[in-house]
């Protein structure tokens, strides 16, 4: 007997409650970008985290930019400089890698995690071995064995991804 697994992406998650709350929140407010609403959810998130900041912006996508852009800045990375991606991932997690003038380097991942495959990992590290940057995806709310990858590339720069992922 064949068992299929169906995890929608989305779902229709959005309350009447919250309907009206944002409703109320247009109607009285001026003010919809980096407003006071921001500054509360990012102070919340930060003691969530536990970590003394957080940047709330528009997007995943402008997020891995910003991200990539500052480990660029901080790490003095060149034009061409490696970066390990997964073969299964959100198109924001490369975009970047490319629009910055890094070299993305695909690994395939496993199909129980969908995250990197630990044996191509190694043969990857063979052949490349001045990776930087080891981007990983907690893809699907299933957080990835980022200590073992560690292991395999111990000296890289880890960011991570968990845009569905948060506490998994």
């Amino acid at each position: 007997m064949e068992n299929k697994i169906f995890w929608p992406l989305m779902k229709d998650c959005i309350t009447q409650e919250d309907k009206k709350e944002l409703v109320n929140f247009i109607n009285t407010s001026n003010r919809f970008t980096n407003g006071i609403k921001v500054k509360e959810f990012e102070k919340k998130w930060s003691e969530w985290l536990g970590v003394d900041y957080s940047l709330f912006v528009s997007s995943g996508s402008t997020a891995n930019l910003l991200l990539l852009s500052a480990i660029i800045s901080k790490y003095n990375l060149k034009r061409g400089d490696k970066v390990l991606v997964p073969a299964m991932t959100w198109v924001t997690n490369v975009a970047p890698v490319i629009q910055l003038g890094l070299e993305p380097i695909f690994c395939d991942t496993e199909p129980n995690t969908f995250s990197f495959n630990t044996e191509h990992l190694q043969q990857i590290v063979k052949k490349h071995k001045d990776i930087k940057v080891v981007f990983v995806t907690h893809l699907f709310g299933i957080p990835a064995q980022i200590n073992e990858f560690k292991k395999i590339i111990p000296d890289a720069i880890y960011i991570e991804d968990c845009c569905e992922s948060h506490g998994a």
